[in-house]
C-alpha cells in the first residue's frame, strides 16, 4: 500500500548532499555579487529562516537574485562530480517507483544538474521535472504539476529540507514532509505542522510504503 500517489522532492539538501558544497561556495559568490559574506556560525543561524529573512540579513538586492541563482547553477554544473545523492536515497527512489508512487523533482537547480546526479536509471523514473525555479516561485511549480498529474491534492506529498519548501507546499494546499538531514532542522518546521517527518533517509520508505 502507498500513502500518496505522487511525491514531489526538492533536490539540494533533500535528495542530494550539496550543502557542504554550498557552504564552501557561498562566500565566493558573495564577493562576486557584493553581498554579505557569512561566518560558519551565521550560516548555521540562518538555516531556519525563510528566504526573505535570509536575503535581508545577507543584504542581497532582490534584482540580483536571478543573476545569483543562474551563477549558482553554473557553479554546481562545474562541480557536479562533488555532489552526490544522500546514502540510501537511490534505493528509496527505486522502492517508491516499485510501489507505483509517481515521482517529481521541483528545484532551483537545473534539470541537467539534477539528471546528472540522479543518473540515467533514476532520472527516467522521475515523471515530473520543474527545475531552475525562482526562489519564491515554488508554489507556482507545484500548482503546474497538480494540473498535469490530474490528482486530488490530498494524494500529493511535497518533501523538502528548507522553510521555503514548507511555505510553498502550504500555499499550494499540499501535504509537506520535512527531512532532518538538509538545510533546516526538524524543529524549524514546527510552525508549519508538517504532515510527515523523516529523521533519516530510510524513514521515507517506512512511512510512505506499507
Amino acid at each position: 500500500m502507498k500513502k500518496y500517489e505522487l511525491v514531489l522532492f526538492d533536490f539540494d539538501g533533500t535528495l542530494a548532499d550539496s550543502i557542504p558544497w554550498l557552504v564552501k561556495a557561498i562566500n565566493g559568490v558573495a564577493e562576486k555579487y557584493k553581498f554579505r559574506q557569512l561566518t560558519p556560525k551565521e550560516f548555521t543561524e540562518l538555516r531556519g529562516q525563510n528566504p526573505r529573512e535570509v536575503m535581508k540579513y545577507m543584504q542581497v538586492a532582490w534584482w540580483k537574485v536571478p543573476l545569483i541563482a543562474r551563477h549558482m547553477r553554473q557553479l554546481a554544473a562545474q562541480n557536479i562530480r562533488n555532489i552526490q545523492l544522500f546514502d540510501g536515497m537511490e534505493l528509496i527512489l527505486a522502492q517508491l517507483d516499485a510501489a507505483d508512487v509517481r515521482l517529481g523533482v521541483v528545484s532551483s537547480n537545473s534539470e541537467e544538474n539534477v539528471r546528472h546526479v540522479l543518473g540515467d536509471a533514476l532520472a527516467n523514473v522521475v515523471e515530473f521535472y520543474e527545475c531552475s525555479v525562482p526562489i519564491l516561485r515554488k508554489r507556482a511549480r507545484f500548482e503546474r504539476i497538480v494540473r498535469k498529474a490530474n490528482l486530488e491534492r490530498e494524494k500529493i506529498l511535497c518533501v523538502g529540507d528548507e522553510i521555503r519548501d514548507a511555505e510553498a507546499a502550504k500555499q499550494a494546499q499540499l501535504a509537506f514532509g520535512a527531512v532532518g538531514w538538509g538545510m533546516s532542522r526538524i524543529q524549524d518546521f514546527a510552525p508549519y505542522a508538517p504532515r510527515e517527518v523523516f529523521f533519516q533517509v530510510s524513514d521515507i520508505a517506512t512511512r510512505l510504503i506499507d
